[in-house]
């Protein structure tokens, strides 16, 4: 993705959540052809509303840490950033981000890898990217509740249980617990995007 300002990168974050926010909250056709099919088609899609959003926050964290590597973009402040004093090219950053996640698939999800990489880093940026992200964030709601949807067994039922009965839902139904309505009117999932959001906001200024 090519961007000169970080707020290009926070504006297609927020178009994307949006739209993904916006097929979770669609109608299931009431017409009796449609109903059987659709509803089960819709609450399936719902569920997996919830890997989407861990992928599109994962993507926009490594598209934050990379970009402002490179250096020559602006914050949303439209602070300059210079390159990483670490690296010459894109190749440097993708070496420190496989050390730093020993060879394995980065996940750019976990605020402490994100928050490590930019450290080693030394990004110009580093202060905004830690207090943001490094605040607290629904991601580990979220994890347990993606587990739960994408490994169900035991051990990942146990912790999904955990989440689903602090919320108030103590069953084995992820949509229920994604509908749950939160303080403000909002479905929990909806708070999750809402979060990502601001603290999206907070990272690129």
């Amino acid at each position: 993705m090519s961007i000169k300002s970080l707020a290009e990168l926070y504006a297609h974050f927020i178009g994307r959540t949006d739209a993904l926010l916006r097929n979770f909250e669609a109608p299931v056709p009431t017409y009796p052809v449609y109903a059987l099919s659709c509803a089960p088609l819709h609450r399936s899609g719902q569920e997996l509303s919830v890997i989407r959003l861990q992928h599109l926050w994962a993507e926009f964290c490594r598209n934050l840490i990379i970009r402002s590597a490179l250096g020559n973009v602006r914050t949303m402040g439209l602070t300059m950033l210079p390159a990483s004093p670490r690296v010459a090219s894109l190749a440097d950053v993708q070496r420190i981000v496989m050390r730093e996640s020993n060879g394995r698939q980065p996940p750019w999800h976990l605020a402490d890898f994100t928050i490590r990489v930019a450290h080693q880093l030394v990004l110009a940026n580093y202060q905004a990217i830690n207090m943001s992200i490094g605040a607290i964030s629904p991601i580990a709601d979220l994890l347990k509740v993606r587990n739960y949807i994408v490994h169900p067994n035991q051990r990942t039922s146990m912790s999904y249980l955990l989440i689903a009965n602090s919320f108030g839902v103590p069953s084995g139904d992820p949509v229920a617990l994604l509908k749950t309505v939160q303080p403000g009117g909002v479905t929990l999932f909806k708070d999750w995007v809402v979060q990502f959001q601001v603290i999206a906001a907070a990272a690129v200024k």
